[in-house]
């Protein structure tokens, strides 16, 4: 399947200056980025990710979710 095309343009302002344009591509499955290229395409990052196997997961820092907090289905 073909990837997600997501592009940041830059963005100035007195407060804030970020330097050219960034190209993400997305797999439609995961939603996970797989290789993102910045200004021109002369910089180009392939990204990998790894299996969600417990010894991964377990190797997180995520938060504890508050005692407030409720999941619902979709």
């Amino acid at each position: 399947a073909p990837h997600i095309k997501l592009i940041r343009t830059p963005r100035n302002t007195p407060d804030y200056k970020q330097a050219g344009t960034v190209t993400y591509f997305v797999n439609p499955m995961t939603y996970l980025p797989d290789r993102l290229t910045l200004a021109s395409g002369a910089n180009v990052t392939n990204l990998q990710w790894l299996p969600p196997t417990a010894a991964n997961l377990a190797k997180l820092d995520l938060p504890v979710p508050p005692a407030a907090f409720t999941q619902v289905s979709r």
